[in-house]
């Protein structure tokens, strides 16, 4: 069977109870850095897809990982997850609705959150 068609999702709804109930796990966000600076799911951080690979060397491959970018059209989580599956981390997910559905649910973000592709 092929990664793709394990890919492991959390749901918004997911992701904010764990946000709010457990610190034990890692959010993120895998959009280039300015992106990153407009608008990000608080407590996240940035490890842009291009840097993720030198970024994630020293990350203890054991904590629970959620990867998320822009948007459910967005291929960069789905990008990160496989990439961070083939250096062997354990526990990753991905929150494929990205920014934009967080948004629109109002959850906490920070930064601006002014670029056209949150509207």
């Amino acid at each position: 069977m092929d990664s793709s068609s394990e890919m492991i999702t959390i749901s918004a709804e997911q992701l904010k109870d764990k946000i709010e109930f457990s610190a034990n796990f890692t959010i993120v966000n895998v959009l280039e850095k300015e992106y990153y600076d407009d608008c990000h799911i608080r407590g996240s951080i940035n490890a842009p897809l291009s840097q993720l690979l030198q970024i994630s060397q020293n990350w203890d491959k054991t904590r629970f990982i959620v990867v998320y970018c822009a948007s459910a059209q967005c291929p960069a989580s789905k990008k990160a997850y496989d990439a961070l599956k083939k250096m062997e981390f354990k526990h990753v997910a991905a929150y494929e609705g990205g920014m934009k559905e967080w948004k629109e649910k109002e959850f906490n973000t920070e930064g601006q959150c002014a670029m056209d592709y949150l509207k």
